[in-house]
């Protein structure tokens, strides 16, 4: 079965169009948190728990961190999760990096105080996901716009 002209252009430009849009997407995703380290406030939390939890059915295994902060008069708690993926020392070693009853800084939107990031700053985990899309955008646009040479 030959591959006709016109599934030619689709392909050159879905790869095209999702690598712009992944890329923008990105760099908004970037953008956003660098305002926030610049304009939001850093406040000191309190671990409430910290779980590690697994392995699950497909032997993975996570951890969660809720802390408690105050922002002007009123008290906010959050569950922070979202650590990627890795193996079993590496969640032991977040669990034992945030025991209960400990501090930890805590950066919040003054706008939303029940909005706010664990372990902000320029550190690489924060900086992971829009760093990724930054990439994966690239990565798509190029071959687009090799596709689009080879191809048509």
């Amino acid at each position: 079965m030959a591959v006709t002209y016109n599934q030619r252009v689709w392909t050159v430009w879905t790869f095209l169009v999702c690598g712009v849009v992944v890329l923008v997407g990105g760099i908004v995703m970037l953008t956003l948190r660098l305002i926030a380290l610049q304009h939001w406030s850093v406040v000191q939390g309190t671990v409430l728990e910290s779980v590690l939890m697994g392995p699950d059915e497909e032997g993975i295994f996570t951890a969660t961190v809720t802390v408690r902060w105050k922002f002007k008069d009123s008290e906010y708690s959050k569950k922070f999760g979202n650590w990627g993926s890795g193996g079993q020392k590496e969640f032991e070693r977040i669990v034992a990096r945030y025991p209960p009853g400990s501090a930890t800084p805590i950066l919040c939107d003054p706008a939303n105080p029940a909005s706010a990031y664990l372990e902000a700053g320029y550190r690489p985990g924060f900086f992971f996901v829009p760093g990724l899309l930054i990439a994966l955008g690239l990565l798509f646009s190029v071959l687009g716009y090799f596709l689009r040479r080879w191809l048509l």
